[in-house]
């Protein structure tokens, strides 16, 4: 049967919808249902090159939205599952979030072009650019590591507070003791009175607040009315994520703000792959947001570990693609299937 549903429609097409694939019982049984996803998604995931719905996936969010389990989504059951889900998968607000395009990270005094790696982090800023003029993002939102003089990341300010361990070994005394000898990317746990252990990688001082450094890179687009969210501001304790410090300690506005614009959808880019942005996207998950990593638009240090890094994500409901392949993902033509099923994640464990 060939479809009358347009699916890029407003709300309003729930009964269109409901009624299109619906059996002459008035509702919706196992066979319309996969008769809907199939024509949903197929097409979608063979052009992202992606695996379709498995059929225990589908027999999942079946029975997630037949509430009362008797093997038929009803009407209601279906309006239902239009709001909780379809009208997010057919109709995603999505945001860019923009992770710490700064100097610093690029040939300032953390350059990734210093790591072993020697990779050229300016050449992603002109396909950022591309992508906020091309695609119909809600929000764009810039990160920043905006770090104090005194932050517990700089490997100039070891003395400023008690080393317990330096690399997983005891030390004695503190680090006002001559003796001890720290290079950066060691890993440090500190006695922070009042607080308790905790546990730093230390680096070159980087990202100081109002520092060219800290600067966004000059030839980066910042559009008008974008969402800057400063991280790192509290002396005792880093910030990878965008979403939050490393302890948990404070959230930054960003939640807020994807959530009072109505964001269901995440797309992240920028600076590092296997530090920033990926712990910005785990948390992004952790949340509930449809989470996408533009993997062309990320620079990392490590390619081993971002692999690792890629396939945890995925194993998760990340989806990563191409900023070639962004544009009708965005506008809703393009329906990717890991993404609608991460959506249903949270509704299933509550069932």
């Amino acid at each position: 049967m060939s479809s009358n549903v347009n699916c890029n429609s407003n709300f309003d097409d729930c009964d269109l919808m409901f009624n299109e694939f619906a059996s002459a019982f008035g509702s919706l049984d196992l066979e319309g249902f996969t008769r809907m996803i199939n024509q949903l998604f197929n097409g979608s995931n063979q052009q992202l090159d992606s695996s379709s719905c498995s059929p225990d996936q589908l027999i999942q969010v079946f029975n997630t939205f037949d509430c009362d389990g008797d093997g038929c989504i009803n009407r209601d059951e279906f309006k239902s599952m239009w709001s909780k889900w379809l009208s997010i998968v057919i109709k995603p607000k999505s945001a860019l979030i923009v992770v710490d395009v700064q100097n610093d990270f690029i040939s300032g005094s953390l350059g990734l072009e210093n790591f072993p790696s020697g990779v050229n982090c300016s050449s992603i800023v002109p396909i950022i650019n591309s992508l906020i003029d091309q695609c119909s993002f809600e929000i764009v939102v810039y990160t920043l590591d905006w770090h104090p003089e005194d932050h517990i990341s700089f490997i100039d300010n070891v003395h400023l507070r008690k080393v317990k361990q330096l690399n997983g070994n005891q030390v004695d005394g503190n680090c006002e003791e001559k003796s001890l000898i720290v290079n950066p990317f060691d890993c440090l746990t500190f006695h922070i009175d009042h607080v308790g252990e905790r546990n730093q990688i230390v680096y070159p001082k980087h990202c100081v607040q109002s520092t060219w450094g800290s600067q966004l890179h000059d030839q980066l687009k910042v559009i008008k009315g974008a969402i800057k969210v400063y991280k790192g501001t509290n002396p005792i304790v880093d910030s990878y994520s965008g979403f939050k410090d490393n302890e948990a300690i404070t959230w930054t506005q960003l939640d807020e703000q994807l959530r009072s614009n109505g964001i269901t959808d995440v797309y992240i880019c920028g600076l590092a792959y296997d530090i920033c942005v990926y712990h910005t996207a785990k948390d992004s998950l952790s949340l509930n947001y449809r989470t996408i990593i533009i993997d062309d638009c990320c620079k990392g240090t490590d390619d081993k570990k971002i692999d690792s890094i890629r396939k945890q994500l995925t194993s998760n409901g990340c989806l990563i693609v191409q900023s070639n392949q962004i544009e009708p993902i965005v506008s809703g033509t393009i329906k990717p299937w890991p993404l609608a099923y991460h959506a249903t994640r949270n509704l299933m464990n509550s069932k």
